[in-house]
């Protein structure tokens, strides 16, 4: 009763619901959170739906497939792509320790640290080889936005992995400009967007040697995932 009585204060002060048990489901498998890690949420999915017949298809032209996470913070869209697709590796990739720790907490967890590799490197800088996919859920939410958030959101999630500058497009200008010396000469990159964000996020990869593949949208709807390939 006491611990009930402390998670309704905590809920109270707004603290998220998943945030107070310290776990959330996502794909179907169980993660834990960290102060350093955004809650996965159900809009998420739509990018790993999107990726997912891709790698399988690598898998079966090559026999395995590797791939980079950027930014994994729960480590959710490589270890949902990892349970998925036997003949896979992710390399996870984040700046903040405590997200790694996490990332590899949930990995033991699902029963994929075999094939997950963490990596502490801010954006591309520690990253080295070439992949089959790079794949992110970058932060692409504009500075303005920020204090008009629910208390949930602004209050709990790391703000890192929220801002994405002034316009909302910083970390997707950071893929394009990226990846290329990263991917296979087929390789593929698959992106998690904000509403209304598609014709910016296209146009930036297309200025930058990329073609635009296909989308999928989340279950409310809304153009949530993006997949291109190296022209």
């Amino acid at each position: 009763m006491q611990r009930l009585d402390e998670a309704i204060i905590e809920r109270l002060k707004g603290k998220p619901v998943y945030r107070i048990i310290g776990k959330r489901e996502f794909y179907g498998i169980e993660f834990h959170l960290s102060a350093d890690t955004l809650e996965p949420r159900d809009d998420t999915e739509a990018l790993v739906d999107l990726a997912l017949p891709e790698i399988r298809a690598i898998v079966l032209r090559k026999g395995q497939a590797e791939i980079v996470d950027m930014g994994t913070g729960t480590g959710a869209i490589a270890i949902a792509l990892l349970a998925n697709v036997d003949g896979l590796k992710a390399t996870a990739v984040d700046i903040a320790d405590d997200a790694l720790a996490t990332a590899t907490l949930n990995a033991e967890n699902a029963g994929v640290s075999d094939r997950f590799t963490c990596l502490k490197s801010d954006w591309f800088l520690s990253l080295s080889g070439r992949f089959d996919m790079i794949i992110s859920n970058p932060p692409y939410i504009p500075e303005s936005q920020i204090p008009s958030l629910a208390i949930e959101v602004k209050e709990y999630d790391p703000l890192r992995a929220l801002a994405g500058g002034q316009d909302g497009l910083q970390f997707y200008r950071k893929l394009a400009e990226g990846s290329r010396p990263f991917l296979h000469p087929d390789g593929k990159v698959a992106v998690e967007i904000g509403r209304d964000q598609e014709k910016d996020v296209i146009a930036i990869f297309r200025q930058n040697g990329f073609e635009f593949i296909k989308a999928r949208k989340d279950l409310n709807g809304i153009l949530r995932a993006l997949l291109f390939s190296v022209c």
